[in-house]
C-alpha cells in the first residue's frame, strides 16, 4: 500500500499463482489530511530498524516493511509478525499498531478489503 502527498494510491492484488497486478486510485485531500494527522500524532522514535517477533505462527512468519516520508524525513522500518497468531510473544507497541491500522484502514476503503481485525477497535 503506497499513498502519495497529491493523494495517489497504489496497492498490489493477488492474480493468482503468485503473481500480482498493480492497482492505482487516488483520494481526496481530506482523506489525505486524515491518515497524515494520524501519523504525524504518532511517536516514531521509540520505532527501531527492526522489530518483532510479536506473535507466534504455525510453520510460517511475516515481515511488514514499513517507510513513511514527511516534511521531516523519511522513517524506514520491519516489523515481524504483528498479526495476531497461535500465541502472543509480545505486545505490539501502540505506535505500530497505529501505523499498520492507518495503512489497513486505507487499503479496506481504495481496495475494498477487510479491516484487519485488530484495527477494528481502533476505529
Amino acid at each position: 500500500m503506497g499513498l502519495t502527498s497529491d493523494g495517489k494510491v497504489e496497492w498490489d492484488t493477488s492474480a493468482g499463482n503468485l503473481k500480482y497486478e498493480r492497482e492505482t486510485t487516488a483520494i481526496t485531500p481530506e482523506q489525505i489530511a486524515s491518515v497524515q494527522y494520524a501519523l504525524d500524532a504518532t511517536d516514531k522514535g521509540g520505532l527501531r530498524d527492526e522489530m518483532g517477533p510479536y506473535n507466534n505462527y504455525i510453520d510460517t512468519w511475516v515481515e511488514l516493511r514499513v517507510r513513511i516520508e514527511s516534511p521531516n524525513g523519511e522513517r524506514q522500518f520491519s516489523v515481524l509478525d504483528p498479526w495476531p497468531g497461535v500465541r502472543l510473544i509480545k505486545p505490539l507497541p501502540k505506535e505500530v499498531k497505529t501505523i499498520i491500522c492507518e495503512a489497513s484502514k486505507l487499503r479496506a476503503k481504495v481496495a475494498k478489503e477487510t479491516l484487519e481485525n485488530m484495527c477494528e477497535s481502533s476505529l
